[in-house]
């Protein structure tokens, strides 16, 4: 986030004369920075706080994978700072995916316009219950047309966080470089395991997992592709279920709107490796002051893994509604053409 700069010692511009901006007016202007305080700089803090926590969640990350391997660590670090070729392997993996890309793009600016189209019907809905009925149909049409090309964006997600696990250095400090693509919702995986094949709801999840809610996740529009401003890592919490997964431990690590889910494996040897987990979670419609990564662990635990009712209970109740983070997507990490950076 951009913050103008604030200065709070401007009574002391008074005091000088600032009648002509010439030569002259530079010792001027030096010696007016000698009355200024620059801990009110508010940008400048904020950013460098911003930016020491970030630099301290990458070295802790470091610590995890190479301990006190300082050979194997440098080696790595001299790896990552190799731009070009690491580019170069992000664009060719996005030549496989781009085609489905722009097919994704088309469908959604015309579901975009059906649903325009449906707003205006529904403004006179006893008038226009053919349109209506027939908008809707038009509408759920495109939306299996964009589940017919999910498998590509799935294909392509497996891809790229294996790239992504192999630099995962050189990703973190490059996030601007990339756009980020919704392909899907993230409850969407979670209702497969609880609708048998007759679309039935199973009999221990009929308490919190409504028709009414899965229609809902069904019509929503994608979430809008965007970018980061910054290359900044706000926050990184151990994930409560690493009790459950033996030589492993996950992370949870928070960037902006974005959750990454990353597993350490091998963590208590000399060999461990990082992995970051192909679902990354976005949170567009985000209305609180912020996420909570320990409650997001949580949810993963109890609901992805165990498929414990409570875990959609906190999913569906909890999280999406009344701690008001709203629906999160799956995103890919799509590298910018040149002309975008």
């Amino acid at each position: 986030m951009k913050f103008k700069k604030i200065l709070l010692s401007t009574p002391l511009i008074s005091l000088i004369s600032l009648s002509a901006f010439s030569c002259a007016n530079y010792q001027n202007s030096q010696e007016l920075e000698k009355y200024i305080d620059h801990k009110f700089d508010i940008a400048t803090n904020i950013s460098n706080n911003e930016k020491i926590q970030s630099d301290e969640i990458k070295e802790k990350l470091l610590d995890l994978v190479f301990k006190n391997d300082e050979v194997k660590k440098i080696e790595f670090l001299n790896s990552q700072k190799q731009d070009s070729i690491i580019e170069e392997k992000f664009k060719n993996a996005l030549k496989i995916i781009n085609p489905f890309l722009k097919q994704k793009e088309n469908i959604i600016k015309e579901i975009s316009k059906l649903n325009d189209d449906l707003k205006k019907y529904l403004f006179l809905q006893a008038k226009f219950q053919n349109e209506i009925m027939e908008t809707n149909k038009l509408i759920q049409e495109k939306n299996n047309e964009l589940k017919l090309i999910q498998g590509e964006f799935e294909k392509y997600a497996q891809e790229i966080s294996l790239l992504i696990s192999q630099n995962w250095y050189w990703f973190f400090n490059n996030l601007e470089k990339f756009n980020f693509s919704s392909y899907k919702y993230i409850s969407s995986d979670l209702l497969k395991k609880v609708v048998d094949k007759e679309g039935n709801i199973l009999a221990d999840f009929q308490n919190i997992v409504t028709n009414s809610y899965i229609n809902k996740v069904n019509s929503l529009e994608p979430a809008k592709d965007f970018s980061l401003t910054t290359n900044y890592l706000s926050s990184l919490v151990y994930g409560e279920e690493s009790a459950e997964l033996g030589d492993s431990a996950a992370y949870y690590l928070l960037v902006d709107k974005i959750v990454f889910r990353i597993i350490i494996n091998k963590i208590n040897s000399e060999n461990s490796s990082l992995e970051i987990e192909p679902l990354i979670w976005y949170f567009e419609n985000l209305k609180a002051p912020t996420i909570s990564l320990k409650f997001i662990s949580s949810i993963y635990h109890y609901a992805f893994i165990h498929s414990y009712s409570s875990g959609y209970k906190q999913f569906i109740d909890d999280m999406v509604v009344k701690q008001r983070y709203g629906e999160p997507s799956a995103i890919l990490p799509i590298i910018k053409e040149k002309n975008e950076i």
